[in-house]
């Protein structure tokens, strides 16, 4: 699901924020899945392979706006609806992204461009 939200997220209106390069693109997936595995309580990837998470220090030197957090969840969204899961587990998810999300806005600039 990672993987496919990123294939979303280089089409989408905030792409200029991600890898264009496919190396770049894979390793940000899987720091990306890591983060997640671990977060959901799964093992300790994230940790392993980058240390402690400090996501709004690691995304600090991106301009993430209101609009680009927007853009972020309605790529995920596409991917959420479509999940063989129970109604519960995916709005808890949900409920996790759209938190999580809110961490990483740290600018009130329309325009995110890196």
């Amino acid at each position: 699901m990672v993987s496919d939200h990123y294939d979303l997220l280089i089409k989408s209106e905030i792409k200029h924020l991600f890898p264009t390069d496919t190396e770049q693109l894979d390793a940000a997936k899987k720091y990306a899945a890591d983060f997640f595995i671990q977060v959901m309580g799964g093992p300790p990837y994230f940790n392993m392979s980058r240390g402690q998470p400090a996501m709004t220090r690691r995304h600090a030197q991106f301009k993430i706006s209101v609009e680009g957090r927007i853009e972020w969840l309605k790529c995920y969204q596409q991917l959420i609806a479509n999940l063989p899961l129970p109604e519960h587990l995916i709005q808890s998810y949900w409920n996790y992204l759209n938190n999580f999300s809110s961490w990483m806005v740290n600018t009130n600039e329309e325009n995110t461009h890196r």
